[in-house]
């Protein structure tokens, strides 16, 4: 199996959903070596890419892109008992076919700098100071790791420490006022 390695001060992301191309073309515009790992590089999801008003901010090329995504500034959730309530947004909300906001994104990340890899990460081990990745072709290793590969990324009981609401989502995320409580929704 082919060993690869980067420079000093390397990073090896893995997912490259909003957050992980987010990072990735941070990290190489900040003259890091970046190497993104997503075996999926566009996919079509059942959620979508919706994407909030802070994400538009930080990339702006995702309001001024020519393709098509909605934007929404109002909102219904129906509960399993039938239950609804509706409310309007103060920000809107960017919704994007999956498909189209990973190919924007990605295409992003490789104009800063970062190598997209189309695998899979199979292993991720400590290796003294470095990290080694293991794919189907090759042995990575970095200096750094970023996994964000979501929710349900086979590396998370592995990475299990808990992280706070500031750590998380530049995808989508609401405060909902409800009955003299405020809740946190997320769709």
């Amino acid at each position: 199996m082919c060993q690869q390695t980067r420079s000093p001060k390397s990073v090896a992301i893995v997912g490259g959903g909003p957050a992980g191309a987010f990072a990735a073309a941070e990290l190489a515009r900040a003259g890091r070596d970046v190497w993104l790992f997503e075996e999926k590089l566009a996919w079509e999801k059942p959620c979508g890419g919706g994407i909030t008003p802070k994400a538009v901010e930080r990339w702006p090329f995702l309001r001024d892109a020519r393709v098509e995504r909605r934007w929404v500034d109002r909102c219904e959730l129906i509960a399993p008992s039938g239950r609804k309530v509706r409310f309007h947004l103060d920000r809107e909300i960017a919704i994007f076919s999956r498909t189209v906001l990973n190919g924007l994104m990605l295409e992003k990340v490789r104009e800063a700098g970062a190598e997209v890899r189309a695998e899979r990460v199979l292993t991720i081990v400590r290796d003294g100071e470095s990290w080694s990745l293991q794919t189907s072709s090759a042995i990575y290793r970095a200096d750094f790791l970023v996994l964000a590969s979501g929710a349900r990324n086979p590396f998370r009981s592995q990475f299990s420490q808990a992280l706070g609401p500031e750590n998380c989502t530049v995808a989508v995320s609401y405060y909902i006022p409800g009955c003299g409580e405020t809740m946190k929704m997320k769709f």
